[in-house]
Parts: structure tokens; sequence; C-alpha cells
């Protein structure tokens, strides 16, 4: 290794030696390059005599190409000189800055190894002690470290990897005054490659952090580090960039310094198509600076940004992109802690490739609140950072397109001995993601995260409240072939905010002209499925209210299903040829239930459901069922064939309710047919069958009616009377006039006990006969329901 001559100029001086240090260090390319330390000042000797300051360590600046510079090896900035103590009446001497360090790089990467390149800026002095009444001094900044390399490739055969890495160095310590600024780390790189052979690229930037220094005054924030990369490339690709912002400084007598911010970009370019191509980026917010002392405060964490992206010409591509805000500074002996670092990211990762899938992932990460420790029964830890992380995108070319966005919030900062635990931060995930290309696919994930509020948070402390942060997601997912999207929020342990509604509500709702799906997660959580010809589903798990929604086409599977403790509802809607709507309803009125529907025009007819371990009501309902189908369903009852055996069966459909456990429990259900007559017609109400079992059901009622108007309505107050009633038997409802029907099937259970009870049920719609004939047939039809009656009694 190489080391530069210790330097007794001045830092002006040291900067005209420049062109000389670069010489030492390109004849010493491959041996590494370190400048040595500023001299170190004196020390006072005589009473009141102060020390004198340490000196700045020579800055260098190096310029070339990969070739002439030291590749794979570091170049590492000297160190300040160390202020000289005060003797007993003198002040302390000022700590020496360290070196600034930068290297500008160009030319062509090596046809084989894999190049390592670093840069660190030196590292402040220490300030020196002062003497007894003696005043303190400043310690050294830190030195910047800047790394910028602008390459090309085209020769390589093997597989490369490429690192750069650029630090700031750390301020220095004082113990009994302040400091100055750490240093910056950043790293920046440009890359051309058309090489055949696989690369792979990471640049790393960091930030120098804060020592502990002892003053009045704030404390200073950590340095900020950056790191950039735009990459091209023929082959398989993956760049990674990674940023963290420094600590800040720590404080024996004030307020403690707020941690660095951090900056990370990542975009990454192939012509390929076959390999992998991957974009990622990743920032990190410093932590807060810590803190000691009754009132004072520690330093907030620091925040971050990036972005990331990926394009091809064909083939598939990931990007990830994460950022995190730094923790919040820890308090001691009565300081509070520090607040965890926010952090916001708004479209900030881009996919694009012609055909293949596309895969986007974007998080966002609140810091801790810092701790405390002591006593102090009045200080109070830090709030834990808001994560907040939206994306709306459209992709018109690729044939799949998955994307997650994810907001984590902050955890409450811990009050281990007295004082109270902070509160968590708030989450916030929104996509809106949308696919336009034939037969696209399109996958899309929300997921907001509410950190847990700190030990102790159940204290008190006057004028402070700590409380979990609400969590919000929203998903919505437009598809071509298929559209899913799911919504999950989270709300963090602690006490409810008193008043604040639900803490954690989740929205989701996907639209394809094909397959459809949307699940939804939260304590309020509402699901929205609007398909096509494909399976539609839409499934709301609620902690408080719950809703689900499902909308198709035709003969397609199309359902809902609902989970919660307040109020759930699920509605299926389908719609078919010739204007004909079905429409399926549940929702429950007390107790803990879940609730389920399904519709479809011509396609799968629902049997009875079996009970599960979780209680549940439902209603199926098949618009204009298939003949087979329908002969299937009507095996096992004679009567019901024959009557609708003379017109059109309009729907056919299953509702019920069952529970495994004793206690009040009520829903209503509903099936809903709209369909037009070209003439008036004679309308059949046919009772398929009914399934049962234990106590059954304390209350059932059941009502048609037709344009809200009644036509039948029934009270069961016994379970054998509702067997009867609902097995293999018809019921003449009336004339309905010619044109638009509107037809609803609504029944009302009651539980109170285990047990379960459903029935199957059609509505037919024959022709109206002659006058003569229409006597003759009202008269059979009583006979018929009557005898029918007499033999099942």
């Amino acid at each position: 290794m190489h080391t530069l001559q210790p330097s007794q100029t001045s830092p002006r001086r040291a900067r005209r030696l420049v062109p000389l240090l670069l010489a030492m260090a390109v004849s010493h390319a491959y041996a590494g390059t370190t400048i040595p330390p500023g001299a170190d000042g004196q020390n006072g000797t005589l009473p009141g005599a102060h020390g004198t300051a340490g000196a700045a360590a020579s800055d260098l600046t190096l310029s070339g190409t990969l070739a002439e510079l030291a590749t794979g090896l570091p170049v590492t900035g000297g160190r300040g000189g160390q202020g000289g103590n005060g003797a007993p009446g003198g002040n302390a001497g000022a700590g020496g800055a360290g070196s600034n360090v930068r290297v500008d790089l160009t030319g062509a990467l090596p046809e084989a190894g894999n190049p390592d390149l670093r840069v660190l800026g030196g590292s402040g002095g220490y300030a020196g002690e002062a003497g007894a009444g003696g005043v303190g001094a400043r310690a050294g900044a830190g030195g910047n470290g800047i790394l910028n390399a602008d390459l090309t490739a085209s020769g390589r055969t093997a597989s490369t990897s490429l690192s750069l890495i650029a630090g700031g160095g750390g301020s220095g310590y004082s113990p009994h005054g302040g400091s100055e600024l750490a240093g910056s780390g950043q790293a920046t790189l440009t890359l051309r490659d058309t090489s055949s052979a696989d690369l792979a690229v990471r640049v790393v930037g960091g930030g120098g952090s804060g020592h502990v220094i002892a003053t009045a005054s704030p404390a200073n924030m950590g340095a900020s580090g950056s790191a950039r990369a735009d990459v091209s490339a023929a082959a398989a690709l993956t760049v990674e960039t990674y940023s963290q912002g420094g600590s800040g400084s720590g404080n024996r007598a004030g307020n403690g310094g707020k941690g660095g911010s951090a900056s990370a970009v990542s975009n990454a370019a192939s012509t390929g198509t076959s390999g992998v191509l991957t974009s990622i980026a990743r920032a990190d917010g410093g932590f807060g600076g810590t803190t000691r002392g009754l009132g004072n405060t520690a330093g907030e964490g620091g925040s971050a940004q990036g972005s990331a992206s990926a394009t091809r010409t064909s083939g598939n591509l990931s990007v990830n992109l994460s950022v995190a805000g730094g923790g919040g500074g820890n308090g001691s002996a009565g300081a509070h802690g520090g607040r965890g670092g926010s952090v916001t990211v708004v479209d900030a990762v881009r996919g694009s490739t012609t055909s293949g899938t596309v895969i986007l992932s974007q998080q966002a990460w609140g810091g801790r609140g810092g701790e405390i420790e002591g006593p102090s029964a009045r200080t109070v830890a830090g709030q834990g950072g808001d994560a907040t992380s939206k994306l709306t995108t459209v992709d018109n070319t690729a044939s799949t397109v998955r994307a997650y966005v994810g907001a984590t919030s902050g955890r409450g900062g811990d009050a281990w001995d007295a004082g109270k635990g902070g509160g968590s931060g708030a989450a916030q995930a929104e996509l809106v993601l949308t696919t336009t290309a034939a037969g696209a696919a399109a996958v899309g994930t929300a997921q907001a995260v509410s950190g847990d509020v700190g030990a102790g948070a159940w204290r008190s402390v006057p004028g402070v409240t700590s409380y979990p942060g609400n969590a919000t997601a929203r998903a919505t997912v437009r598809g071509v072939s298929s559209a899913e999207a799911n919504a999950i929020a989270k709300r963090g342990l602690g006490l409810d905010r008193p008043g604040g509604g639900y803490a954690s509500q989740a929205y989701a709702r996907a639209e394809a002209a094909g397959a459809a799906s949307a699940t939804a997660e939260g304590a309020l959580a509402r699901a929205e499925a609007i398909g096509g010809s494909g399976t539609t589903r839409a499934v709301a798990n609620g902690f408080g209210d719950a809703s689900a929604y499902s909308s198709a086409q035709g003969a397609a599977s199309n359902s809902a299903e609902a989970k919660g403790v307040n109020v759930v509802t699920a509605r299926s809607v389908s719609t078919g040829t010739g204007g004909i709507v079905v429409a399926t309803q549940a929702g429950k009125s007390a107790g803990n239930l879940a609730v389920a529907t399904s519709a479809n025009v011509g396609g799968a007819i629902h049997g009875h459901e079996q009970p599960t371990f979780w209680d549940r009501s439902y209603s199926h309902a098949t618009a204009t069922p298939g003949a087979d189908a329908l002969a299937t369903v009507l095996a096992g009852s004679p009567e019901v064939a024959a009557a609708l055996a003379k017109g059109e069966t309009i729907g056919v459909g299953t509702t019920g309710m069952f529970t495994t456990l004793d206690g009040p429990l009520a829903s209503t259900t509903s099936a809903n047919f709209r369909f037009t007559t070209m003439n008036a017609g004679y309308l059949t109400l046919a009772l398929v069958d009914a399934q049962s079992s234990g106590a059954s059901f304390s209350d059932l009622f059941l009502t048609v009616s037709n344009h809200g108007t009644e036509l039948f309505s029934r009270h069961f107050a016994s379970l054998t009377d509702a067997q009867l009633f609902f097995s293999d038997s018809a019921l003449g409802l009336g004339l309905l006039d010619a044109g638009a029907q509107d037809l609803q099937l609504t029944t009302r259970f009651g539980m109170d006990s285990v047990g379960a009870f459903s029935f199957r049920y059609a509505l037919g719609v024959s022709a109206v006969p002659e006058p003569q004939t229409w006597i003759l047939m009202m008269l059979g039809m009583t006979v018929l329901v009557v005898g029918a009656r007499r033999r099942k009694g």
C-alpha cells in the first residue's frame, strides 16, 4: 500500500499538490492510496495556555481511465489532526478536517475480472480537552467521498461483477463543544455495455455520521448518502444501488442531531431478449443522534427517496424500490426519544417490455421511534415515522404485469423504566394498475401496516397520547384477459384511539373483460370484482364492516363473500343476452356471520351448502338454466318438474343459513330476476326441496314481489311446517303482464342455536290459456297442491 507523505501545508496549498498526488496514485494503481492524517495540535503546557488546532488532512482529486487508476483497490482519505489539550485555564484546540476525496473514472471495463472501486472521505479530527476553566472547541468536519464513473464495455466474454462504493467521513468527537459537519458519500455510474456476457452492478453511497458532542446548541445532522446507476447492456443485467444517510451527532448537553438523508436511483436497460433484467434501489435514512438530560430531545430519523426502472425490447424484468426513514435517536436521563423518519414515495418504479412479464415493487418504511431510559415519569419515547407509497401505472405492451405497493410505518419507541412509550406512525398504500395489451393480465397488491406502539405506551403523561397509526390500503387493477386486486390493511398493537373509527381500511377493485378477482382485508374491508366472460370473485374479510360485490357476464362463475362483525353484505350480479339480469344478496343483521352470494346466466347451479366452522348465510341463483342442469336439479321433484315443463324456467336458486355455535344470529338473503316477457304469462313458484339439521331456525320469513309489489308471503314458526312447504310443490302466483319484470325472492333467517336450514326453488313463466281452460287450470292446480300436501301429511 502506498501512503502519501504527511503535509504540514495549508489546505489551499494541498490543492496545488493534486497533480502530484494523482501521479503518485497512478504509479501505484494496484497498491491502494491512503492519504496521511493531518498533524495533531500541540497541548498547552503553561497555565492558561491553549491547545492548538489539529491540521486538516490533504484533499485528493483523481481523474483518469479505469485502466490507469487503482482498479479494485480503495482510495482512503486521511483523518483530520486532533486538537491539542488546554492547560489549566486554557481552551481546547479544534479538530482538523478530514480529506475530501474525489475520483472521476472513464474508459472501458476490463474483459476479465470483477472491479471493486472504493472511495472514502477522511474522518474529522477530535477536539482537544479544555483545561479547568477553559472553553471547549469544535471537532473537525468529515471529508466528502465522491466516486463518478462513465464507462463502456464491449469485449467481455465472461460474467462480470462491478462494484462502486463511496463513503463520507464522520465528524470528530468533542468533549466540551460542537463539531463541523460530517462528509457526504456520493457514487455515480454510467455504463454502456454491448458485450454478450452477463453483468451485475452494485453502486453504494453512504454519508458520514456525526460523533458525540457536548453543546447546548442542536447537534449537526448526519451527512447525506447517494447512489445512482444508469446502465445499458446487451445480455442479462442486474443493477443494484444502495444509499444510507449518516447518523446524527449525539449530544450530551442539548438536542441530538437529525439523521442524514439518503437517495438511490437505479435505471437498467437491455437490448437482449433472454436472461434476467433486474433493477433494485434501496435508500435508508440515517439514525437520529442520541441525547441525555432533562428536557432534551434525541434527533429525528433521516428521510429517504429513490426510484428504479427497467426497460427491454422483449422478455421478463423486475423492478424493486425500497425507501426507509431512519430510526429516532434514543434518550436517557430525562431526555425524550427522537421521532422516526417519515417517507413518501410516489410513482417511483417503472418497467417496460414489448412482451413478457413486468414485476414492480415499491415499498416505504417509516423509522422506529427512539427509546428512553431513566426514572423520569414525564419523558416520552419517540413516535414512529409515517410511510406513504402510491403508484399509478399504465402498461400498453407487456403480457403480464404484477405490482406490489407496500407501506409500513415505524413502531413507537419503548419506555423501559418510566415515562410513556411512543405511538406508531400512519401507513398508506395506494395502487392503480392498468394493462391494455391484447390478452394482458394484471395482478396488483397494496399493503399498509402500521407499527405497534412502544412498551409503556399505556402510562400517562399529561398532554401526550400514544396510539397506533391508521393503516389504509387501496388497490385498483384493470386488466384485459384477467385482473386481480388485493388490499391488506393491518393496524399495529395498542389501545384504540377514542372516536377514531376504523383504524385499518382496505379497498380492492378488479376490472377485466375476462376473469376478475378482488380481495380486501382490514377492520373495514370493501372488495369489488367486475369481470366479463371469466371467473369473477370478490372476498372481503373485515374485523368490523365488510362488503363484497361481484359482477360478470353470462354463464361465468360469479361469486362474492364477506366476513365481519358489524355490517356485512355480499352481492353478485350477472347479465345475459336479451337483457336478463340476475342478482343475489346476503346481509347480516345480528351475530358474527359470513355471507356469500353467486349469480350467473345459464351456468352452473349451486346446491345446498354443508356447514363449516364459520357460520354463514348464502344466496345462489342461476337465470335461464340449461336443460340438462335443470333436469338434474328436478330429478327428485316430479311435481315441480311437471309444473315447470309447461313453460320457461326463468331461474333456479338456493338460499340458506347455518351456525355451529349457540347465540342469536339473523340474516336476510334475496335473489332478483329482471327480464322481459313479450306476452302476458302465468308465474309459478316451484319449491324443489329443503335440507335441515339440528334445531334449524327460530324464525323464517319468505316473500316474493314484482316491481316491489308483494305477490306472496309466508312466515314459518316450525321446522316441520317449513319442510312440508319447501318439498316438491308448486304455487301459482298469478298473471304477469307483457313487458319488463322485476321478480325478487327474499328470505329472512333467524337462529338461536346450532343448526342449518336451506331450500331450493325455481321460477317459471307459462303462456296464458284460453278463458275456459284458464278456469279449469286454476281448479286443477288447487287440487294438485291440496292433494300433494295431504299425501305428505
